[in-house]
Parts: C-alpha cells; structure tokens; sequence
C-alpha cells in the first residue's frame, strides 16, 4: 500500500483520518491486514479517526469515542460496544 510504504520508518506514531473512507469493502480490508501488519512490526501507537464503526471494530485495539464534547474510553471491543448501545443520542 502506498501510504504506508510511505511513511518514515522511524516514525513514533501514525495519525489518519479517514483512512478508507472512499475505498470499495475489499480494498479497506486489504488496508487494515496492511496496518495491523505495519504496526506489529512497529510497534507504534496508531490513532485512526473514522465513522466506520465495522472497519474500527475489525481493525482495532481500543477506542475512543466521540459523543459531542465527551470522550469516552473503551479498552476492547466489548467496552465500545457497551458504549455504543448505551448511550442516549437525545442526551
């Protein structure tokens, strides 16, 4: 993938916003297995940014979650989804 081949090699931390947001549903799975790849390998803290809850889920480790001016913490899928199900949108 051309983004990550890319990237320094030296660098401490990744930041992406949207990284698959225009991408056909076989090509964001080929993203994260490349992702998940370059960061074992790295051993750097990635923070992605997206409103693709399924590709989140399928891609990473923990989550933060946006809700207005509240960040809400989840340490595993399970979290996020206790999160995501439980919260009111109307509060």
């Amino acid at each position: 993938m051309a983004v990550l081949r890319a990237l320094i090699p030296n660098c401490s931390a990744l930041l992406m916003d949207e990284p698959t947001a225009s991408l056909h549903p076989l090509a964001k799975e080929q993203v994260a297995k490349r992702l998940r790849s370059w960061v074992q390998q790295r051993c750097v803290p990635v923070l992605v940014a997206t409103h693709d809850w399924p590709w989140a889920r399928g891609t990473a480790d923990k989550f933060i979650i946006l809700d207005h001016s509240r960040a809400l913490v989840a340490h595993s899928k399970q979290d996020a989804l206790k999160i995501l199900l439980l919260e009111d949108p109307d509060d």
